[in-house]
C-alpha cells in the first residue's frame, strides 16, 4: 500500500507544479511570454518549455523508480 501512496504523491506533485506553471504563464500574459528577457535571447515561453521538459523527464524517472 505504501507503494501506491508514493505514486499518488508523485502524481499530485506533478499536477500541482503544472497548475502553478499555468498560473504564472497566465499572469505574465501572451505578449510578455514572447519577449526576450534576462536569459539572453530566451523568452519566458522558452524557459517554461525548458523547465517543463525537465519536469516531465524527472517525473518519468521517478515513476520508473516506483515500479
Amino acid at each position: 500500500m505504501e507503494h501506491l501512496n508514493d505514486r499518488e504523491a508523485l502524481r499530485e506533485a506533478v499536477r500541482s507544479l503544472r497548475d502553478e506553471i499555468g498560473r504564472v504563464v497566465a499572469e505574465a500574459g501572451e505578449e510578455r511570454v514572447m519577449q526576450p528577457g534576462s536569459f539572453d535571447t530566451w523568452t519566458f515561453k522558452d524557459i517554461i518549455a525548458h523547465l517543463t521538459s525537465w519536469r516531465l523527464r524527472t517525473a518519468a524517472r521517478l515513476e520508473a523508480g516506483l515500479r
